[in-house]
């Protein structure tokens, strides 16, 4: 693969870019916002078509196919899920899950369907799409005096940790349930850093992969990613399901951080 170091600014839409260094989701994730900002198209290209640690940002007509070729993706997993279950009866069951105001039990399977197929069918499409990213360091997009690395402070919790990490917490803890295939979970990565940052000394957060660990995912009750659940005194006092901006998240935590 052809690679360049550049200054990323200004963004040449078509462009894609190789996000790498200490706090390399924020940067990336400053990069797309900048982009949309002028009006053009902008994505995250999520794993397994990057390296642990990076984070590429399609702009322009890359973007734009990237994100028919997930569309694509995404139709043909609710069609192959509905092969083994009448779309009839996940149509009436995900109502039934929408009237109640609660995210439907067949999304997570649908967005790790997604992952599957285009691993399968589009490897050499994405790929290609990323063939002459340019290499940003992620110290030169965002502001100085932010490139430190957050993600020291926030802790991967399982199975076997989730009672001694989370239950047994003297803090309030946010978790941060994630795949690496879910492209929403990397756009608010950044932003749970943030607050992992800002909120030291008065809130733990953690993070739970949800591949590595579907029995928690189960226990809790958590059928849609990414999942942002509070913690306080070892129960459930909140919970936010999707992606959102970081003010949303903040009024998550607000009534149960002291």
């Amino acid at each position: 693969m052809t690679t360049s170091s550049i200054n990323p600014k200004p963004v040449l839409f078509g462009d894609s870019f190789r996000v790498q260094g200490e706090k390399a989701s924020s940067a990336a994730a400053q990069l797309v916002k900048e982009t949309e900002a002028r009006g053009e198209a902008a994505c995250f290209v999520t794993a397994p078509f990057v390296e642990p640690g990076d984070s590429v940002v399609l702009t322009g007509q890359e973007a734009r196919t990237y994100q028919e070729i997930t569309a694509k993706a995404r139709k043909q997993a609710i069609f192959k899920l509905g092969q083994a279950l009448p779309l009839e009866i996940i149509g009436t069951l995900m109502g039934q899950h929408k009237k109640a105001g609660e995210p439907h039990p067949f999304k997570v399977r649908v967005m790790k369907r997604v992952s599957d197929d285009l691993v399968q069918t589009s490897r050499a499409q994405i790929e290609a799409l990323m063939a002459n990213s340019k290499i940003v360091n992620a110290a030169d997009i965002l502001p100085e005096g932010q490139a430190e690395d957050a993600g020291a402070l926030i802790k991967n919790v399982d199975e076997a940790s989730f009672s001694a990490e989370v239950e047994e917490s003297e803090l309030p803890v946010l978790i941060d349930f994630w795949a690496p295939w879910c492209g929403p979970c990397k756009a608010i990565e950044p932003l749970v850093e943030e607050l992992a940052e800002e909120n030291q000394g008065r809130l733990k957060v953690v993070k739970v992969n949800l591949d590595e660990n579907p029995g928690l995912a189960d226990q809790l009750n958590v059928m849609s990613i990414p999942a942002l659940l509070v913690f306080k005194n070892g129960d459930e006092v909140a919970r936010q399901i999707g992606a959102s901006g970081k003010s949303k998240i903040v009024k998550l935590l607000s009534s149960h951080l002291d």
